[in-house]
């Protein structure tokens, strides 16, 4: 026996497949562990979305934090006369909006009631090494992330008037 810190599943060829690490898994304030990466997995077969980072811990619900695909909503925008002066006049368009509440949707009848990611977050600036969202082997870092965004994270759940101890 060999201890890793991954999670995984047995497969119906009875293969071992990895779907996590132990320390990512996140406890909402309900008491309910979930692995983030297939959920996030999920949203990032969308051609809309460059990355995405579900966020959670000790909270009521799942919210996502997506770095959209510009050069997609781009090229989506022109053909809908949609302005993108910018990339976060982009994100701010209710249109674009509606493309990842649509996703969201889709994703949801796939998961249990816990993993469904009820709010997402639209951020206009991928993570990167140097911003220090992610390690130098190009995987996120989470609590830095989460860290950088408590203020809008925040604001998500308070604005449904869910003002939750984070700590």
């Amino acid at each position: 026996w060999f201890y890793s810190g991954d999670i995984g599943e047995i497969d119906r060829d009875g293969y071992l497949k990895i779907t996590d690490r132990k320390k990512h898994i996140i406890v909402t304030s309900g008491g309910k562990n979930i692995a983030p990466q297939p959920i996030e997995n999920l949203i990032s077969e969308s051609p809309y979305v460059d990355q995405v980072i579900v966020i959670g811990e000790k909270r009521p619900f799942l919210i996502a934090l997506i770095v959209p695909d510009f050069s997609k909503l781009t090229e989506f925008a022109r053909e809908n006369a949609i302005s993108a002066e910018s990339n976060k006049a982009l994100i701010e368009n209710k249109h674009i909006q509606q493309i990842y509440e649509k996703l969201l949707r889709n994703i949801s009848r796939q998961l249990a009631t816990h993993e469904k990611v009820r709010k997402f977050l639209l951020v206009d600036e991928a993570f990167s090494i140097e911003s220090g969202d992610m390690t130098p082997t190009m995987k996120l870092k989470r609590k830095a992330i989460t860290t950088r965004y408590t203020a809008e994270i925040d604001k998500v759940y308070q604005a449904l008037n869910m003002v939750y101890n984070t700590e």
